[in-house]
């Protein structure tokens, strides 16, 4: 007999304090002008009390109720680990083109309008999730000069990086990896210039944006 019917309890949502990876943000604003509006934790096991950040989004401070004009994601390079629950095989870090695809499918799927029905949700949900893959699939494995993937440059901390950047009507979305970090963006309207400046908050000072989430 299962002894446990329900599946393996949902992991607590560690502190703030465990937080033990940089999190990306927009060189030119201070933490007043940033907000949490994203957050993802886990463990090597769903039954593990051991439970660390996997994601920390943030966006820049509105005066309203309207989506963020951008978002960005940071995920921590993982490595190669155990999935939950027990026994179900390895979790490995995402490659860029999977990090980009993402990025396209939350930015498409953020536009589908309330208010349409269940199915002409799930028909535009498929569409997005369809689209994401299409560009997913031309990324690799880099993309060439024509592809509706643009190569810009992130400029972190001082340091150059990789930015691929996809645009199109209903607004943007790209990812690069920064090595003990990957970051995920998109947002509306045109993406930001083809140098972006960021910078890493080390752990304790992005933990003060996660006490205040």
């Amino acid at each position: 007999m299962d002894d446990d019917p329900e599946g393996p309890p949902e992991l607590p949502m560690p502190a703030p304090q465990v937080l033990d990876f940089p999190v990306a943000v927009p060189a030119h604003l201070t933490l007043d002008e940033l907000v949490v509006v994203g957050k993802g934790w886990g463990g090597d096991d769903a039954r593990d009390t051991s439970c660390r950040w996997e994601n920390v989004e943030v966006a820049g401070v509105t005066s309203d109720y309207r989506e963020p004009m951008w978002r960005l994601e940071t995920r921590p390079r993982r490595g190669i680990r155990p999935a939950a629950p027990s026994g179900a095989g390895l979790l490995l870090d995402p490659d860029v083109a999977t990090l980009a695809a993402d990025a396209v499918h939350l930015m498409l799927s953020s536009r589908i309008p309330t208010g349409i029905g269940g199915e002409e949700t799930q028909r535009r949900m498929q569409a997005c999730w369809e689209r994401s893959q299409a560009l997913r699939e031309v990324f690799s494995p880099l993309p060439s000069a024509t592809s509706p993937w643009q190569r810009r440059e992130l400029d972190v901390d001082g340091q150059r990086y990789a930015w691929w950047v996809h645009e199109d009507e209903l607004g943007w979305a790209g990812a690069a990896d920064l090595g003990p970090v990957f970051v995920e963006t998109r947002g509306r309207g045109a993406a930001p210039s083809s140098s972006w400046s960021l910078r890493l908050l080390p752990p304790p000072e992005a933990a003060q944006l996660l006490v205040r989430a």
